[in-house]
C-alpha cells in the first residue's frame, strides 16, 4: 500500500491500469516486462497505436512515435510507478 503495508493479493481479482504514454517498445526481448509479437499497427496522424500479443495471448496496446513492422518481436517495459493496481469490483 501507499503507507507500506503489504497486502496479500493471492487468489484476488484486480484491475491494472498503466497509461498508453507510459508504456515503452524496445527492440530485445529481454530488457522489458514481457515479450510479444507486433499483431496490429494503426497510423493515428501524430503516432503510431501498436498492439502488442504475447505467448499466452495478452495483448498489450502501445502509442508510440515511431514505426514499427508487423510480426516484430519486442519487449514491453513499464514502469512499476506508472502501474495503478485496485480490487476488481464484481
Amino acid at each position: 500500500t501507499a503507507d507500506g503495508k503489504k497486502v496479500d493479493l493471492t487468489d484476488v481479482d484486480v484491475k491494472v491500469e498503466v497509461p498508453l504514454d507510459k508504456i515503452e517498445i524496445i527492440d530485445n526481448e529481454d530488457d522489458g516486462v514481457v515479450s510479444g509479437s507486433i499483431v496490429s499497427i494503426l497510423y493515428k496522424g501524430d503516432h503510431y497505436q501498436v498492439i502488442v500479443r504475447t505467448e499466452e495471448e495478452e495483448d498489450f496496446v502501445i502509442d508510440t512515435e515511431y514505426l514499427w513492422n508487423e510480426f516484430d518481436k519486442v519487449s514491453v517495459k513499464i514502469a512499476p510507478s506508472d502501474v495503478k493496481i485496485s480490487l476488481k469490483v464484481k
